[in-house]
């Protein structure tokens, strides 16, 4: 479960995000092996903490012999993906926070670009 305030007041969001993140972390104090609470770019998430993005993508990766892999991501659970991919995969983080990720771009803008440039060369 996710909750999401990237559109919300950014005071009360830091207010109400650190509280939501402490009252979560007592509730499952009892079994924190099983559940985790991460905080990422403006989310708060609790989840199984054996599943994960990485783990899905591993899934697809294993499944067939891939001419090209890239992931890109610009969140703390788009890490798990960087470190499953293959040394021959791409792995971009949107940002400068620190990353597993091999790359990083700027902005979301800047990704959207190198995704057009990346389809041209494959209709080519």
């Amino acid at each position: 479960m996710v909750w999401h305030f990237r559109k919300a007041d950014p005071q009360l969001a830091v207010v109400r995000s650190r509280e939501l993140k402490d009252h979560l972390l007592n509730f499952i104090a009892s079994d924190p092996h099983r559940i985790g609470v991460l905080e990422g770019n403006k989310i708060v998430e609790v989840k199984n903490v054996d599943i994960n993005k990485g783990r899905a993508a591993l899934r697809w990766i294993s499944k067939y012999k891939w001419d090209f892999i890239l992931g890109i991501g610009d969140d703390i659970t788009d890490e798990d993906i960087f470190s499953t991919l293959p040394e021959n995969g791409y792995s971009i983080k949107i940002g400068y926070d620190a990353s597993k990720a091999k790359y990083c771009l700027d902005s979301p803008m800047a990704a959207r670009s190198l995704l057009k440039q990346i389809s041209k060369i494959g209709m080519s």
